[in-house]
């Protein structure tokens, strides 16, 4: 998966969403002591947080430097600023004040962060933090 394009990735996730809808419809919910009813299948999604220091040209990433938006100027790699925009954070190098993550804040645009947060605004812990639907 890691040689796939977007729109490869995005049709494969696609593909396999479908599956696992098919199997949720042959498969019984069951009900729980506090009256609960879970399906017994959940979706889940893995996050990462890319760290600058792995996107690297002998690795096979384009570590051209640029500039973008909020960096204050500052160089990084283009495919570890891609990777930070996909998944929302990165972790840098050197710190910036500070900050030792760049976060994705939308409309073309990166800030520098103190850790990486979740949709509420609660600080993540590697390893721990985990979201279901």
């Amino acid at each position: 998966m890691d040689k796939m394009s977007d729109d490869e990735l995005r049709a494969f996730r696609q593909q396999k969403v479908a599956e696992l809808k098919h199997r949720a419809q042959e498969v019984r919910s069951e009900q729980v002591a506090d009256g609960a009813i879970y399906p017994r299948i959940f979706f889940c999604t893995v996050y990462y947080t890319p760290k600058e220091s792995g996107f690297t040209a002998e690795r096979g990433f384009d570590a051209t430097p640029i500039i973008a938006p909020g960096l204050h100027g500052r160089k990084y790699p283009r495919d570890f600023l891609l990777a930070v925009k996909k998944e929302g954070f990165g972790r840098i190098n050197e710190a910036v004040d500070g900050r030792s993550y760049i976060r994705w804040m939308g409309d073309r645009r990166y800030a520098f962060a103190d850790a990486p947060v979740g949709r509420r605004g609660e600080v993540l812990v590697p390893r721990r933090s985990c979201a279901i639907s």
